[in-house]
């Protein structure tokens, strides 16, 4: 085994599992003090790669943790600095390495080992692979990939990216901890970074209060850009949005079909633009799907507390779920526009509505799978309108009570649903309907002061304030009215 310098070099050298090789073996098993025949050597301090300029230098050691002897170089790879190469390359077996770029645009890629990168100058992409590795971007916009284990991530100056995009599982970052963190890839630790970009999963990424660019990629991503101007692109996937405020605290633009801008109106400096991203969570719950010409669809099955809603002009459709409350302001702007409930609105949870809880809203639908007791207010339905009561879709075992008795200026259009069903109209014209084979003994039509002129041969007509139980069956034009209104709520039953 040599002692002494040699001057052997290699130049185009193909690097990777499918690249060129030493053949190292016999070499190392001839000479060696303390070294164990077949081992690896790198591990043993018998062998290592050594930056020198834009050179990698493999050098040996003859006698390894000995004092006799150090390390002497025996080949020199032309532009190795930029690493790139695996255990293939060395026979089976490659040490960590500590490669420093120069002030240019490049790309260093580490081994399996723990790495230490150095972009210094210029636009660098850092990739660390395996092992706990440390990526220093330096100057500069970098790209730092840590991959699996435990990495350090420095962006330095610059406007620099965090990737994950070689994650073999959905990742949660946030730029906003400057601790360790349990990424999904390792626990990783983030500094001077401002952009990030997710895997091909499901990912969770936040930023901090700057400006930064979220990009999810692939998977049903959650994005929270936070304070400052963000730029958020889900990627593939139904992705999610997270913003700081309630709705009504944004003005918000669509440029294109797949684009919106959210800005604060409040004095706030957040500002979002998205691209590729189907749903906006807000502070307090309330979820919004952007839809075309200003139809939207809002998700409030997950508010918290009373929310304040003023959805604009547009058919906009909004499901409450099981939470909406007399102190909820729903106010639904020009065009027709609906609530849906769906849960247990009974006893403790009965829904009295208060004057202001559902304004410029003109369907009010009881879904599937709840039971429901509704006391209306009379500022629900204006002067001279007709107010829907959907309850088509309600199954046996589902019921629903509504009382409209307060109504006095408006009248209303209800739908009883195959389970007991008990339905009081207020002063006006009143119509009721219910399916084939919906009506039975257990129902319950209560048409109250006004006179009930017939409409789409409506199944149940009560031209008095007197209580009657109908007994009526399903007519044809009904039927298709129902299934009418099956189909308008069909997209808040998915």
């Amino acid at each position: 085994m040599a002692t002494t310098a040699r001057s052997n070099r290699v130049t185009d050298f193909e690097r990777g599992n499918t690249g060129d090789k030493f053949e190292l073996t016999s070499f190392l098993n001839l000479g060696l003090t303390g070294y164990t025949a077949n081992s690896n050597a790198f591990a043993s301090g018998h062998l290592r790669l050594v930056q020198s300029g834009r050179d990698l230098l493999m050098q040996t050691d003859r006698d390894g943790a000995g004092v006799t002897n150090g390390f002497v170089t025996v080949f020199t790879i032309t532009n190795g600095y930029t690493g790139g190469f695996t255990a293939f390359n060395f026979d089976g077996f490659i040490s960590a390495l500590t490669l420093t770029g120069f002030a240019e645009d490049e790309t260093l890629t580490g081994a399996t080992g723990n790495d230490v990168l150095s972009g210094a100058g210029g636009n660098d992409v850092l990739i660390g692979l395996a092992g706990n590795d440390t990526l220093d971007g330096g100057d500069g916009n970098d790209v730092l990939r840590g991959g699996a284990g435990d990495d350090i991530l420095i962006g330095g100056v610059g406007n620099d990216t965090a990737s994950y995009s070689d994650a073999t599982a959905g990742v949660t970052v946030n730029l906003g901890l400057t601790a360790a963190q349990a990424t999904g890839a390792g626990s990783d630790t983030l500094s001077g970074i401002e952009n990030l970009t997710g895997s091909a999963f499901n990912d969770t990424l936040t930023g901090d209060a700057g400006a930064n660019i979220l990009n999810g990629g692939d998977g049903d991503d959650t994005l929270a850009g936070g304070a400052g101007i963000n730029t958020v692109n889900g990627g593939a996937g139904t992705d999610t949005a997270v913003l700081l405020g309630n709705y009504n605290d944004y003005s918000i633009t669509q440029p294109g079909a797949t684009s919106a801008t959210f800005l604060r109106t409040d004095g706030s400096d957040e500002v979002g633009l998205f691209d590729n991203v189907e749903r906006y969570r807000f502070a307090n719950g309330v979820v919004l799907t952007l839809g075309t010409g200003g139809s939207d669809f809002f998700d409030l099955s997950g508010k918290t507390g009373a929310v304040t809603l003023s959805t604009g002009a547009g058919n906009d459709a909004i499901l409450a779920g099981a939470m909406l409350t007399g102190a909820d302001r729903i106010d639904a702007g020009e065009g027709t526009d609906q609530v849906g409930l769906q849960g247990n609105y009974t006893g403790a949870n009965r829904l009295v509505l208060e004057a202001g809880t559902l304004n410029n809203v003109e369907v009010l639908a009881t879904l599937a799978g709840g039971n429901y007791d509704i006391a209306w207010n009379d500022a629900g339905v204006g002067a001279g309108q007709v107010f829907t009561v959907f309850g088509g879709n309600l199954a046996q075992a589902d019921s629903l009570t509504f009382n409209g008795s307060a109504e006095t200026d408006g009248s209303f259009l209800m739908f009883g649903g195959a389970g007991t069903d008990t339905l009081t109209g207020g002063a006006g014209s009143d119509a009721f309907f219910f399916g084939p084979e919906r009506f039975g003994s257990g129902d319950v039509v209560v048409g109250g002061a006004g006179i009930d002129q017939p409409r789409a041969r409506r199944l149940c007509r009560q031209p008095d304030a007197e209580r009657h139980q109908c007994r009526c069956r399903d007519r044809g034009a009904a039927a298709r009215r129902e299934r009418h209104d099956q189909h308008l709520w069909h997209h808040l039953r998915r």
